[in-house]
């Protein structure tokens, strides 16, 4: 039940999150930026959603709420030689 429940919860906000975020971040170079904020904006999003389903709003929530982030810029990391910036790029033909 909580593997379908993180499922659903992944699909719905946190997929958009990553699509919005990674469009937020095209004109950023610097990639410690873009993992930082991949795990600042997760780990807060995550824990104002958790507050608001009614888990409340203490502090101490926002451990587990890390691990989400921590995912995300883990993920984000693991791309980051992928990413070309525009004085590297090749010339399209």
């Amino acid at each position: 039940m909580v593997v379908l429940y993180g499922f659903g919860v992944s699909l719905v906000f946190a997929v958009p999150l990553a699509w919005v975020l990674a469009y937020l971040l095209r004109p950023v170079r610097n990639q410690r930026i873009h993992i930082g904020a991949f795990f600042a904006v997760p780990t807060l999003a995550f824990w104002l959603l958790g507050s608001v389903l009614g888990l409340g709003w203490q502090p101490l929530l926002l451990i587990p709420w890390a691990t989400v982030g921590t995912a995300a810029a883990v993920g984000r990391w693991s791309v980051r030689n992928d990413v070309l910036s525009s004085a590297s790029a090749a010339a399209p033909d």
